[in-house]
């Protein structure tokens, strides 16, 4: 089991920052201590440490990955999530990008986190791309997004939300990765039209959920 893969993450997003993470670092005061929680293999620490001032401590269940995010100039270390609880009291947020579905007991996890406030990214198995596949009656496999093979759950809004609240967070701020049909052709208005559609109907056009709650 893993909950990263650095180096297919970082082929992919270059130094970039993927929509979710984006949305996720718009949420974090400069300067806050944060616990990134499948931290790969630091990109989205090292940001967080050069554009926020913030004090990042990755945790992940790659070694190779740790050690990747520690030549970034991370505190990063070793950690299976499902064995050894987190010890969150002393950050002000913790980070679960991403992650939350590569691990058997989510809820657990979650449970378990001492902090006041998370900030969780999860994709949308309900989104239109994948019901798209189910149709037609295929479930690929694939390296990275929705049909990522090392997801062990899978989640729409309605249970994710379930999830964070089940584990005893009150949602604050829920924001969306949106995802419309056509969007790689040049259709006039579309990308103008994303953000009322998504709210029409985020569970079919949400890529990707974001959620910021506390205690």
């Amino acid at each position: 089991m893993s909950y990263s893969k650095p180096l297919i993450y970082d082929r992919i997003i270059g130094d970039s920052l993927s929509p979710a993470l984006k949305l996720i670092a718009s949420r974090i005061e400069p300067g806050s201590r944060v616990l990134d929680v499948g931290c790969a293999s630091g990109y989205f620490g090292q940001y967080l440490v050069e554009t926020r001032h913030c004090s990042v401590t990755g945790v992940d269940y790659s070694a190779d990955a740790v050690e990747v995010a520690r030549r970034r100039g991370l505190d990063a270390y070793p950690i299976d999530l499902e064995r050894e609880p987190l010890d969150s009291r002393e950050f002000d947020v913790v980070v679960f990008a991403d992650v939350l579905e590569h691990v058997r007991n989510p809820a657990d996890v979650l449970a378990a986190v001492q902090a006041h406030r998370i900030l969780v990214s999860l994709p949308n198995i309900g989104h239109w791309s994948a019901r798209m596949e189910l149709v037609r009656g295929h479930f690929p496999l694939e390296d990275f997004g929705l049909f990522d093979r090392t997801h062990v759950r899978f989640f729409t809004r309605t249970t994710a939300r379930d999830l964070i609240q089940g584990a005893g967070f009150r949602i604050v701020s829920e924001q969306t990765n949106p995802l419309l049909p056509f969007e790689g052709h040049r259709v006039p208005g579309l990308r103008r039209a994303r953000e009322p559609l998504t709210r029409l109907a985020p569970e079919l056009l949400a890529l990707q959920f974001v959620f910021d709650a506390v205690r």
